[in-house]
């Protein structure tokens, strides 16, 4: 079986130039594969559904069993109907895999101000209209499991 590497660099708008010719399969980033659904001879090796791969469809198959079940996917623009106090602290993250920013902990007042940013720029790939997802910060019971040998393991929590 032939292989190629294609270092792609984050965030990039272009593939970089490779041998395209072979019909091929492609296995990589959620950065390559934006740039391959653009090319209509290549988005067929790539087998990725951009609706699958989000924290809400997560939701809608494991329910209960993700760490933040129970949070809001919203957007930005229905978030700022909500009727929350200035310093109400809030986990935000993007529904998808974009990268358009980290997931943290913010202030409402502060995300009201990044909205209000936002509605000046017009391109970016995070809009008023993107799917985030908010929740209630907070911190799970901290577990760590050592590995002793092969055959047996023992797990433990600080306190």
């Amino acid at each position: 079986m032939q292989y190629i590497e294609i270092d792609i660099i984050p965030f990039t708008d272009q593939l970089p130039n490779f041998n395209n010719n072979k019909q091929s399969i492609f296995y990589g980033s959620t950065t390559m594969g934006q740039l391959l659904y653009k090319d209509r001879h290549l988005y067929k090796g790539y087998f990725f559904e951009q609706d699958s791969f989000s924290i809400e469809n997560y939701f809608d198959k494991w329910g209960k069993h993700m760490l933040n079940y129970g949070a809001m996917v919203t957007s930005f623009y229905e978030l700022m109907s909500k009727d929350y106090e200035a310093d109400k602290l809030l986990f935000i993250r993007p529904d998808d895999d974009s990268k358009s920013f980290s997931g943290e902990v913010k202030k409402y007042s502060e995300i009201k101000n990044w909205f209000d940013q936002l509605k000046i720029f017009d391109n970016t790939t995070l809009s008023l209209s993107s799917k985030i997802v908010i929740s209630e910060p907070y911190t799970k019971e901290p577990t760590r499991y050592l590995t002793c040998s092969e055959k047996e393991a023992r797990k433990y929590h600080e306190e």
